[in-house]
């Protein structure tokens, strides 16, 4: 576009040359002042434009910045609460299963150690005996006899 100004120009300053030379050299200074004039403002409309495409570089990227944390916004509300529920239903599992799990122990628990088995025939033994040295027998009264001899006996009621 300012080639096309600049030939027009021309063209004309090489018209008018055939008038008046004075006035041709005050024509061709301005013809060379708006030549001047317009390459500048050409030169400033090209930095605005710059400037412009610039800021509109700018502002894209700010918006794609901005989508894509509306985006993530987006899925944490939409994954936020479904964790929540997820968290309290696997707590809530947990404390159902805890007092099934206990019993299952207890229930499998063998106690096969020799000691064990061991102290119950001891208990067992006592048990039948006639004379239990563990479990004493509950007597009702004790009354001392005395014998032909003189010697003290333990007499059951």
């Amino acid at each position: 576009m300012p080639k096309k100004n600049l030939g027009v120009l021309i063209v004309s300053t090489v018209l008018m040359t055939g008038c008046d030379s004075n006035e041709n050299a005050r024509l061709a200074e301005m013809a060379v002042q708006n030549s001047e004039r317009q390459f500048q403002q050409n030169q400033q409309m090209a930095e605005l434009h710059r400037q412009v495409s610039t800021e509109r570089a700018e502002v894209g990227r700010q918006r794609d910045a901005l989508e894509a944390e509306r985006r993530t916004l987006a899925a944490q509300r939409w994954r936020d609460p479904i964790i929540a529920t997820t968290m309290a239903n696997v707590g809530l599992l947990l404390a159902c299963l805890l007092p099934l799990v206990l019993c299952w122990q207890l229930l499998r628990r063998r106690d096969d150690s020799a000691a064990d088995a061991l102290v119950a025939e001891v208990l067992i033994e006592d048990l039948v005996a006639r004379t239990p040295l563990l479990l004493l027998p509950q007597r009702k009264a004790l009354a001392l006899d005395h014998d032909q001899d003189g010697r003290e006996q333990d007499s059951i009621p």
